[in-house]
């Protein structure tokens, strides 16, 4: 009898032993696979907390903005997903130097932007389709925004407790097309959880980046320089391998200067945070 209860066991032990190689070996495939002839509609909340210092004097700026965008995937081609996102809501609420103002941005809703990303999320291209009023000259448009909306994901399967890295650069356009940033990011891939009650894949990522280059602002020459941090962590569909949540937080430090008779140097802090969710889940 104890002879059959210890085979028994052992057998047990082997059984269990040999479902947890299975589950760590499991790995998974990590393309986006937004559907053509669908849309999807995400909240995307940036806040902003900017600080700089002109002549001695501090300058702090805080910002609020709500936007509610929406993703029609018209087409797919070769792994490229080819999206006309449209404007549905768009909202700012901002402090400076004591003084509160909120503008309901009317004028920008359903104005369109055409993005072409691969599954990977790699934005090959990004831009207005229709013109902004001159007002907006200063912002830097949705379609530079939707150029990190979407976390890298890896080429290869990844299995959990796996990470990836990649490098990216891209132009700040509202200090001008001499303006670069150089991103370096790690994303891991954490392991499932649910996330607004869909079973995710969970992605952290870390990274840093660097900023230089030239800048003519009020008609004023800039050198640019600075760098700063970035995390946060996307939630990625399991099942639909469409992203349901990404939270991110951004940390700069930079100067301004100029050169000349009115030389200055102006140095800006910013700490940002942003936030997309699905909304037609």
């Amino acid at each position: 009898m104890r002879k059959r209860m210890f085979k028994t066991a052992a057998a047990l032990s082997i059984l269990f032993f040999m479902s947890l190689n299975l589950h760590a070996q499991e790995a998974y495939s990590l393309k986006y696979k937004y559907e053509k002839g669908k849309s999807y509609q995400y909240n995307y909340d940036m806040t902003s907390k900017l600080t700089q210092e002109v002549m001695g004097k501090e300058i702090k700026v805080d910002s609020d903005i709500h936007n509610i965008l929406t993703f029609n995937v018209e087409d797919i081609t070769g792994g490229d997903i080819n999206f006309v996102t449209t404007i549905d809501s768009a909202v700012l609420h901002n402090t400076a130097m004591g003084k509160e103002n909120t503008m309901d941005l009317t004028d920008l809703i359903g104005k369109r932007c055409s993005v072409v990303m691969s599954d990977l999320g790699v934005v090959k291209n990004s831009s207005m389709i229709d013109t902004l009023d001159e007002k907006y000259a200063h912002m830097a448009p949705i379609s530079e925004e939707l150029k990190q909306f979407f976390t890298r994901l890896s080429s290869k399967d990844v299995k959990t407790g796996g990470s990836w890295n990649y490098q990216d650069v891209d132009t700040i356009k509202n200090l001008g097309d001499g303006v670069t940033r150089n991103l370096d990011v790690t994303a891991t891939l954490a392991g499932k959880e649910t996330m607004l009650g869909i079973s995710c894949l969970k992605i952290p990522f870390t990274g840093k980046f660097k900023i230089s280059g030239k800048a003519n602002l009020q008609g004023m020459d800039f050198t640019v320089e600075g760098d700063g941090t970035i995390s946060g962590t996307m939630y990625l569909g399991s099942k639909s391998k469409v992203m349901v949540e990404r939270d991110l937080t951004m940390s700069i430090e930079m100067t301004l200067a100029t050169s000349g008779q009115q030389s200055m140097v102006i140095p800006i802090t910013q700490e940002i945070a942003t936030k997309q969710t699905l909304i037609n889940k």
